[in-house]
């Protein structure tokens, strides 16, 4: 009967805050305790365990690891009794709140854990012990004197093959336990390996050393260098597979030796953990330089939603724009505020005339014709073939657009950042250059063209800036000349290209707020 299933769950959550308490005091003191890391596995959480005399449930993957680590821990005799740091006790997993506050830890937890034990499942108990090659540490007997038995070699093989191939090793939250680890035990079936030794044994075996164990055996058990900053670490993993997509991040700050305060709450959303982590990175100066700010931007970007079934982005963004941010970000007068990125940009031209909106130009015939009007007005005679061109190849793009994708060709959305500085309109561009821009543009609004995006930043002078500045400066919201807009994604290639064709052109240094960055970004 469960009349009193309310209690006894009070009772459980208290058990496990106690457990988690527990560990923590373990800490403090040189109590040894071991650090289990596995794959979580379905979500069938009808496996019961006593936990502190009270039923508690698990998952079948732990359940198993657990029957395993019990036979293994009677037969050790280098410790009579050992306590284990398992996650899904050890931490409330229905409280956020304890979720958020255990996560700046969990790098510590590993590292400090005698030994983190590896569990692979109980699926590898259909090969015998001595299928394993004889190795130090391995837990087999010598069969020959290469370590290989004839009898059992294809079972061997087979074996290997499936612990290459082990779906634990695509996991993202394991790098972290592997690479925080001092010692590691892998277990698996009835086996048990020291890490060396389980290197070793898929290594001899032919072993892929770009993906699986060897792989992160290659990246993450060596000394620290460029493969611990948290920039490599996600360009390094972002294939590794997760249930909430700010795992994506969260699973590998705490083995960033470059991230130690960075802000982890999974109320936030995820546009926040994108925003929070641009602005950790620009903190300390983790872009090294100003064109790798886009790029990065859009790889954390594409990491949090690498999974998503469908594309929150166009939503987040529809409600930044609706949102009237009176925040003002002064860059002279706080020349290391993190929240303000600097962006270098080709100046391309000067806005000489503003037409219809895009979906009007493209539903009215009208407005095609007024376009067309204007067009003569403001180009010379010997110009206007090369703007008819032009014009046509932006009224085509836009025919061949839905109305969804023309709508979120650029953002109307200005930055919060102003700063002082001179620009001037670029006399090389070529003059009949067109395109759409953000619903916030006027004539004399610069269109500077910011390298690794196909869009380019509004930028307004605001006239003399008070205290001896010089102009004010300011983005309000992006645009898409013609060439640029049926481009479906940016090509590194055709955009490095660009930029030295350009490299005569005049540069111009424009500071930004996150989501400005953001808006730039496919």
């Amino acid at each position: 009967m469960w009349s009193h299933k309310g209690h006894k769950a009070d009772r459980l959550r208290t058990t496990t805050s106690l457990l988690s308490a527990r560990c923590k005091r373990s800490l403090q003191r040189p109590t040894k305790f071991e650090a289990l890391s596995y794959m979580w596995g379905p979500e069938d959480g009808n496996h019961v365990i006593t936990l502190n005399d009270f039923p508690f449930q698990v998952r079948r993957n732990l359940r198993e690891a657990l029957r395993f680590l019990r036979g293994y821990d009677r037969t050790r005799k280098e410790i009579s009794s050992c306590m284990y740091w398992i996650d899904a006790i050890c931490i409330n997993q229905d409280d956020t709140t304890e979720r958020n506050r255990q996560l700046p830890i969990m790098g510590q937890i590993y590292f400090r854990a005698s030994t983190v034990v590896v569990w692979l499942g109980s699926s590898y108990q259909k090969f015998p012990r001595d299928s394993i090659r004889a190795a130090p540490g391995s837990g087999a007997d010598k069969k020959t004197e290469d370590g290989v038995s004839p009898r059992v070699s294809s079972l061997q093989k087979e074996m290997i093959r499936c612990l290459q191939k082990d779906k634990y090793w695509t996991r993202l939250w394991i790098i972290q336990e592997i690479g925080r680890a001092r010692h590691l035990r892998v277990c698996f079936g009835d086996h048990y390996m020291q890490w060396e030794a389980f290197a070793r044994l898929i290594n001899m075996n032919h072993g892929d050393g770009n993906t699986g164990p060897l792989r992160l055996d290659r990246l993450l058990r060596k000394d620290y260098d460029d493969s611990h900053t948290l920039k490599r670490l996600l360009e390094d993993h972002r294939e590794a597979e997760c249930i909430n997509p700010r795992d994506k991040i969260y699973g590998l700050v705490g083995l960033a030796c470059d991230a130690a305060d960075s802000p982890m709450d999974y109320n936030k959303s995820l546009y926040e953990v994108w925003k929070d982590t641009m602005v950790l990175m620009n903190r300390w100066g983790l872009f090294k330089e100003e064109s790798q700010i886009l790029p990065v931007g859009s790889l954390i970007k594409s990491l949090l939603v690498a999974d998503q079934r469908s594309d929150p982005w166009s939503r987040i963004w529809k409600e930044l724009e609706d949102q009237v941010d009176s925040t003002q970000l002064v860059e002279d007068l706080m020349p290391v505020n993190p929240l303000i990125f600097q962006l270098e940009a080709i100046v391309l031209g000067g806005i000489i005339c503003i037409g219809p909106s895009a979906s009007e130009l493209v539903s009215s015939p009208d407005g095609t014709v007024g376009w067309s009007i204007a067009i003569q007005r403001w180009f010379p005679g010997h110009e206007l073939g090369s703007a008819g061109n032009e014009y046509d190849k932006l009224l085509s793009t836009l025919l061949e657009c839905d109305d969804s994708k023309v709508e979120g060709m650029c953002s109307s959305r200005p930055s919060v950042v102003t700063w002082s500085g001179e620009t001037q309109n670029s006399g090389d561009c070529p003059p009949e250059t067109m395109g759409v821009a953000s619903g916030l543009v006027k004539p004399g609004d610069l269109i500077c063209w910011v390298r690794s995006s196909r869009r380019a930043l509004v930028v307004r002078n605001n006239g003399t800036g008070g205290g001896g500045w010089g102009p004010e400066l300011r983005v309000f919201g992006t645009a898409l000349v013609t060439e640029d807009m049926g481009r479906l994604a940016p090509n590194e290639q055709f955009y490095t290209d660009r930029w030295m064709s350009l490299e005569r052109e005049l540069r111009a240094q424009v500071k930004v707020d996150a989501s400005t960055i953001f808006a730039l970004l496919e």
